[in-house]
């Protein structure tokens, strides 16, 4: 029974010690309204993705925060192949800068009171012919700002990682990845963007271990004592 107990304990706490990566976005669910475009005000995409068997919200917005040129020049967003890989695709007309924010209602995949070191958001940026400035935000609470004014406009793909405090997950959680043109940048610049995949990397794993119910605790409960009782029964005959 002791061992039973100890092998019971070294596999929880194996399992506390793994990190869970989960693919947020592969971006092979085009969106609702596509192309999303706008010349100025809000619009809005809507759809359920199913990314690893996970199914997920996501919400898109694009805004055009600095319009030089007005209306037709517009800012849009899509996804796209690319060499046989989907990708998520942001393009500025010339004059025109844009706030995109991702949002994926991830509820009952993480379970709340999961603690560990600090989750990351990872994205590959795949191209940008002039710097973003990257915000995550978990449950409406910012907690990752990456700014670095970083060119990859000539094959320099980069990885973004964005850190979350995972005491903030709920169980009922809501990821945010907003995407504004940074500091720095000329109203006469395209702004042109191209990211793949996002992957969330949860310490402690997404999902609860089973915990059983208090009938099946009683059951078990029931069979450690047979098992116990037919030995004791087994060392009497053999006396």
């Amino acid at each position: 029974m002791k061992y039973l107990i100890s092998v019971a304990a070294a596999l929880a706490a194996s399992t506390a010690a793994q990190s869970a990566v989960v693919t947020l976005d592969d971006f092979e669910t085009e969106l609702s309204n596509s192309p999303l475009a706008t010349s100025g005000s809000t619009v809005t995409s809507n759809e359920m993705i199913t990314v690893g068997g996970n199914q997920f919200d996501r919400t898109t917005q694009l805004t055009v925060d600095g319009n030089a040129n007005g209306a037709p020049s517009e800012a849009s967003a899509r996804t796209v192949v690319r060499d046989g890989s989907f990708e998520f695709s942001l393009s500025n007309d010339t004059g025109v800068t844009s706030i995109l924010s991702l949002s994926y209602d991830v509820a009952g995949l993480f379970s709340a009171g999961v603690t560990g070191p600090t989750g990351v958001l990872t994205l590959s940026e795949l191209f940008a012919d002039r710097p973003r400035t990257f915000t995550l935000s978990l449950n409406g609470v910012e907690q990752d700002t990456d700014a670095a004014l970083v060119d990859t406009e000539f094959g320099f793909v980069r990885d973004v990682m964005l850190e979350f405090d995972t005491s903030f997950l709920t169980g009922s959680d809501v990821f945010t990845l907003t995407l504004d043109s940074g500091a720095g940048i000329s109203p006469g610049d395209a702004l042109d963007l191209q990211i793949g995949e996002l992957l969330l990397d949860v310490p402690g794993g997404p999902f609860e271990l089973p915990v059983a119910e208090p009938a099946s605790l009683g059951l078990l409960g029931l069979g450690v004592l047979g098992i116990a009782a037919a030995r004791r029964r087994r060392k009497a005959i053999a006396s």
